[in-house]
């Protein structure tokens, strides 16, 4: 026991009731024990004594505070609560009743904290009773460390999770990560969320066999767990719920502590027919590039659009030169060949192998072979037109003796049966009819249009008519 005191020498014995005395000497023991170090401060705040008690470790020499003012051994913000406390002490009823921690320092070689409580004695003295808070005080800087690693482990967990987050959106794949064990949807990227026709935020938590038909929650997790890494079949195909696309899942299966995941790649399964974006960026290529002309025109055959090689087939240099202009225009038989496209593309939707020519500007003509088809709507009808290059096949047909060996073969059983004159008069009635037939129903049943196209006067073709009883035929039939 540590007990520095000035004592009054003629006082023997302290009274403390009618009932009860102690000696002087009992009076350290007492403070001593009763708290771990306790002060004796007059109101101006010099200290008169100190009791410690034996079991506080202390490194402090205290015997130099005697006499000393209680502030010198004090940090600045203890300084401050002392000074409120020799204020307000002396007051009938204090203001703070509560005990006042205050650190206790020495030239700042060391530093204790320490919880008083007070208990004024006269009109110029106060007791501080205190107990140590050094054990206190180094559990709060230990939860203070703890706090401040937890912090710094949290900027570290956000770090990773906004790295996470900004691989899962950059990928071009559609992410979902799955719990293996519930079947609940963890985390997936917006473009996952927008193939299963949802919002990301909703989609978290849902359960994966909820999103797609037809399927058990069991039997769907063990079915991807059973094809970890592995390639699925093209039978393993999966229906959405929300727009029933089908596609295909390729799952991987990790463990992440105690958890087992499951990432899953949603792959829509793409018909032959590709999307509209391919079937388009496909289209305009082929306008581009193909080596046939291509054209696009209204109702009346007057030219929208056209392609270079039309152009080229046209000796046009550039498309504004005749955009707005007929289609006519640039046939050899003008409108009536446009008029039999039109109109047969009109009533069949399509127009297949029509050979006409193509006249250009400079009197050049290029035999073609033209196909047509109706697109658009009755309100707003258009054609789109394809003219095809045939007058090198043309050329090379005609500098030749070549004959179709299946032709040669039917004129080959003839013979023997009737003079040459009459094989060559027959054959050539047969073909002459053909070619009547044929104009006939191109122009549906025109005859002014059909002897233009044939290259005969209409009372030719009338004669003709009648030759091969053509006259009372339907109109349907050509």
């Amino acid at each position: 026991m540590i007990g520095h005191s000035s004592r009054v020498a003629d006082e023997e014995m302290i009274e403390l009731d009618q009932s009860f005395k102690i000696s002087p000497d009992k009076v350290n023991e007492l403070f001593s024990n009763a708290s771990d170090i306790s002060i004796l401060v007059e109101k101006s705040g010099v200290i008169n004594d100190i009791f410690i008690n034996k079991n506080f470790n202390i490194n402090a020499d205290t015997f130099s505070w005697l006499h000393r003012n209680i502030k010198d051994y004090l940090t600045l913000e203890s300084i401050e609560k002392v000074d409120n406390l020799l204020h307000q002490a002396w007051k009938q009823k204090p203001t703070n009743e509560r005990p006042i921690e205050l650190n206790h320092v020495d030239d700042k070689r060391w530093e204790f904290p320490v919880a008083y409580t007070v208990t004024v004695l006269d009109e110029r003295r106060l007791l501080l009773s205190g107990r140590d808070l050094k054990n206190i005080a180094e559990m709060q800087q230990q939860l203070i460390n703890a706090q401040l690693s937890l912090e710094k482990e949290y900027e570290k967990y956000r770090g990773y999770d906004t790295r996470f987050r900004v691989m899962l959106e950059s990928s071009s794949d559609n992410i979902l990560l799955v719990d293996a064990r519930t079947g609940r949807i963890t985390d997936a990227n917006e473009s996952a969320a927008k193939i299963l026709g949802s919002e990301l935020m909703p989609l978290i938590n849902t359960e994966l066999h909820s999103v797609l038909k037809n399927q058990e929650k069991d039997d769907l997790l063990l079915r991807l767990k059973s094809k970890n890494g592995r390639l699925p079949l093209n039978s393993e195909k999966y229906i959405l719920k929300n727009n029933s696309l089908e596609v295909m899942i390729f799952p991987t299966v990790f463990r992440a502590n105690n958890d087992m995941l499951i990432i899953c790649k949603i792959e829509p399964i793409k018909s032959n027919m590709g999307t509209t974006e391919e079937i388009v960026s496909a289209l305009q290529s082929l306008y581009l590039k193909s080596p046939d002309g291509i054209i696009f025109t209204d109702k009346n055959g007057l030219i929208n659009y056209a392609n270079e090689s039309f152009l080229s087939i046209c000796d046009v240099a550039d498309l504004s030169d005749i955009r707005s202009k007929s289609l006519g225009d640039f046939l050899v038989r003008g409108s009536i060949d446009l008029r039999v496209l039109i109109d047969n593309t009109t009533a069949k939707g399509v127009m297949q192998f029509y050979s006409s020519k193509i006249q250009t500007n400079f009197g050049r003509q290029t035999l073609v072979e033209i196909s047509a088809t109706y697109i658009g709507s009755k309100s707003s009808p258009n054609f789109a037109f394809v003219f095809k290059d045939i007058s090198r096949l043309d050329s090379d047909r005609h500098g030749t003796d070549a004959v179709s060996e299946k032709a040669l073969q039917n004129v080959m059983k003839l013979v023997g049966s009737a003079p040459l004159k009459e094989l060559v008069a027959d054959t050539s009635d047969v073909v002459e009819r053909l070619c009547i037939e044929t104009a006939i129903e191109l122009t549906g049943n025109n005859r002014v249009a059909a002897a233009d196209m044939l290259g005969v006067s209409r009372q030719s073709l009338y004669v003709k008519l009648r030759k091969y009883d053509l006259m009372s035929k339907d109109t349907d039939t050509y």
